[in-house]
C-alpha cells in the first residue's frame, strides 16, 4: 500500500528522519542534490535499518520498489518544512509536516519531485512525501494494518519533533 503526498511550497524537497547513513546513526535528510541520478537529486525509497530489500524480477518496474543503499531509518517518523504562509521569501513562518507510524519493519518512506517550473526544472518546492506499508507473503482472511499521525504546526526544532513522537507513542502504549 503507498499514500502520496504532494505538497505544495515546501521550503525544499527534503524530507529528514532519525536513522543511519553508511552505518553512521544520526539525524539524515533525503533528497539531497546528487551527480548520481538523472534527476540531480535523491528520490526513491527509505527502509528501516535491518529491514531486507524488497525482491523484485529485474525486467520489473522499479519506481516504488528499490530502496536507498546507504540511508535507513531507526525511528518511524520522518518530517519535512513547508511555507506556512506559501510565499517562499518570507522566512518566519516556517511549518513542520510530520508523519510517525506505529511499527517500523513494513514501513518505508518514499520522496519523488515529478512537478516542473516553467522552465521544465523539477521544482524543489513541490516533492512528494509518501510512504509504503509492505506486508511480506500475506494471509488469505488475516488483518494487517498501522496507526500513523501527521502533525502540521510551527516548526520549532528538531527536539519538538521527537517530543510529538514520544508524546503519541506513550499514548498508544508503545515500546
Amino acid at each position: 500500500m503507498m499514500w502520496a503526498s504532494y505538497m505544495n511550497r515546501a521550503c525544499d524537497r527534503w524530507i529528514y528522519f532519525y536513522g543511519e547513513l553508511d552505518g553512521i546513526e544520526g539525524w539524515i535528510s533525503f533528497g539531497n542534490d546528487t551527480k548520481d541520478r538523472p534527476e540531480g537529486f535523491e528520490t526513491g525509497t527509505v527502509s528501516a535499518a535491518g529491514v531486507p530489500d524488497l525482491p523484485y524480477e529485474e525486467a520489473a518496474e522499479k519506481l516504488n520498489i528499490t530502496e536507498n543503499q546507504r540511508k535507513k531509518f531507526i525511528k518511524p517518523f520522518y518530517y519535512g518544512l513547508i511555507d506556512g504562509d506559501g510565499d517562499l521569501e518570507t522566512q518566519d513562518d516556517t511549518m513542520v509536516y510530520l508523519v510517525m507510524f506505529d511499527q517500523i519493519d513494513p514501513i518505508r518512506f518514499a520522496l519523488w519531485n515529478f512537478s516542473c517550473d516553467a522552465k521544465g526544472n523539477r521544482d524543489p518546492h513541490s516533492p512528494a512525501w509518501d510512504w509504503q506499508y509492505v506486508i511480506h507473503n500475506p494471509a488469505v482472511n488475516k488483518q494487517y494494518g498501522y496507526r500513523a499521525r501527521v502533525i502540521y504546526k510551527p516548526f520549532v526544532g528538531r527536539a519538538d519533533v521527537v517530543r510529538e513522537f514520544e508524546h503519541w507513542k506513550s499514548e498508544l502504549k508503545l515500546k
